[in-house]
């Protein structure tokens, strides 16, 4: 029993490291092929492969990801440049709909976000969590907003090549820095309470079901 335990741990970190390895692969992989005027298949990595991953049916994902590659190919075949449009669309439109995402749930009768999520992890929480949870779900809000203002003023007026830097690396840096940092400083400011540890708590995040969250 203890070996098959330990050999259940050592299987679900290597498979950590694997996913963590992946997720810095993906966006140079992206970077990569737009510098080297790969546009198309940056396209196709940039629709496809997140289509793919994050379907609840296998078939389904398979389904909606070759219809997603349909439609770049005949769009790249039929306009000119139009690859270079959606290259650059895209993170202004990913941002933009995360901004709403979160933003929606700040209005009056709404709950936030980031409070639903606490909720679904903590349970009944306190005012004060509440409070800090809202604040929270408005930073994410912001920061959302700034990275597609960002994606947009770098599209007129930057070189593709420092662009892609931003829209493809440094902003999913960025994003994984904030979530890291709010974490951290969470762990400060409501030092009374239990918290789990960081790897614990992104686990615990992986496994909520937004069909879930979006019920709260």
């Amino acid at each position: 029993m203890i070996n098959k335990e330990k050999s259940k741990a050592a299987g679900i970190r290597t498979g950590a490291v694997l996913l963590f390895a992946l997720l810095i692969a993906y966006p140079v992989a992206i970077h990569t092929a737009i510098i080297n005027g790969h546009a198309v298949a940056a396209l196709l990595m940039l629709l496809v492969v997140p289509v793919f991953l994050t379907s609840r049916s296998r078939a389904g994902g398979l389904f909606t990801a070759l219809a997603a590659a349909a439609v770049v190919a005949l769009l790249a075949a039929t306009f000119e440049n139009s690859e270079q449009l959606l290259l650059y669309l895209i993170p202004v439109l990913i941002n933009a709909a995360l901004a709403v995402f979160f933003g929606r749930t700040l209005l009056p009768g709404e709950t936030p976000l980031i409070t639903r999520f606490s909720i679904l992890l903590r349970g009944k929480l306190e005012p004060r969590v509440v409070s800090y949870t809202r604040r929270v779900t408005q930073v994410w809000t912001l920061f959302f907003i700034l990275l597609a203002l960002e994606s947009l003023l770098l599209a007129l007026f930057a070189p593709l090549e420092i662009w892609s830097l931003f829209a493809n690396i440094l902003n999913y840096l960025l994003a994984g820095l904030l979530f890291a940092g709010e974490y951290f400083f969470r762990v400060h400011h409501l030092h009374d309470l239990e918290h789990p540890s960081f790897p614990r708590f992104v686990r615990n995040l992986s496994r909520v079901d937004p069909r879930v969250i979006n019920k709260q």
